[in-house]
């Protein structure tokens, strides 16, 4: 068993290594150790009698996204009077930020496995 303040020091230790974009999605203090604990995931393996463990902790950009569900629409053909072809999305979401610097495709599954969203409905 490892204490808190271990995960919390090599992830500091190891902070410069990141993209620099992307942040960890809490402060690394033992007092916010419960809150990165609900959001990391350790893998545990034993290898050639060896205890080895992942541990992946997502990285976050502090932007606020919009989500957009994708539909289906059909489109006229070109030259063809009442001819009309089915325009389909290639993922059900497109994610973006408020200047539309950043956006990503996500399908249903990913997007439901999303830890921390929040639903306007």
């Amino acid at each position: 068993m490892l204490p808190p303040s271990h995960p919390i020091q090599i992830l500091k230790i190891s902070r410069d290594s990141f993209p620099r974009d992307l942040e960890f999605p809490v402060v690394l203090s033992e007092a916010y150790a419960y809150v990165l604990f609900d959001v990391l995931s350790v893998d545990v393996y034993l290898v050639e009698n060896n205890l080895v463990y992942t541990v992946q902790v997502p990285l976050v950009i502090h932007s606020v996204f919009s989500v957009f569900r994708v539909i289906l629409f059909f489109m006229q053909v070109n030259g063809m009077e009442g001819r009309f072809t089915l325009i389909q999305p290639e993922k059900e979401f497109i994610v973006t930020d408020n200047i539309k610097h950043f956006y990503a495709k996500l399908e249903q599954n990913i997007y439901s496995s999303v830890k921390g969203q929040k639903s306007r409905n």
